[in-house]
């Protein structure tokens, strides 16, 4: 998939490569199909610019690469859920983590041993350790 962004494009070209690009102006965007770019520059003036706009019609109006661009819109959709839950539970986690090692820290300045409060909290002695030193260097 090609994403083109152009934001800051002069409105009007001032060569070929800007008449091109134009032809892809997201400030051009129709507002209710994502899909269509409004585009009502004059494409004459440059060599092969009116057949780029003609093809890019042409698949606007095959069925096959609708139903294509609207399978695209639901994947990069379910794509976008799928990164909001995964940014949630990565959250949640940290959050986790980090009560965990409170507790280990609180329990380790009782003066508990690190083997009690490893078997109490179902960590290894090595965690409890990462834990209490994490605290001690900062």
């Amino acid at each position: 998939m090609i994403v083109v962004q152009i934001p800051l494009l002069p409105d009007k070209p001032r060569n070929a490569a800007e008449a091109l690009l134009a032809v892809f102006n997201q400030r051009l965007l129709k507002e209710k199909n994502k899909h269509v770019i409004l585009f009502d520059g004059d494409a004459s003036h440059y060599d092969g610019l009116n057949y780029v706009v003609a093809r890019l019609r042409e698949g606007l109006g095959d069925d096959l690469i609708r139903d294509v661009m609207r399978n695209e819109d639901e994947y990069i959709s379910d794509l976008a859920a799928q990164e909001r839950r995964l940014k949630e539970q990565s959250k949640q986690l940290e959050e986790q983590g980090k009560q965990i090692a409170n507790a280990v820290r609180l329990l380790a300045s009782t003066g508990m041993p690190a083997e009690q409060i490893a078997s109490q909290m179902g960590l290894t002695i090595q965690q409890v350790a990462s834990y209490i030193n994490s605290h001690n260097s900062l």
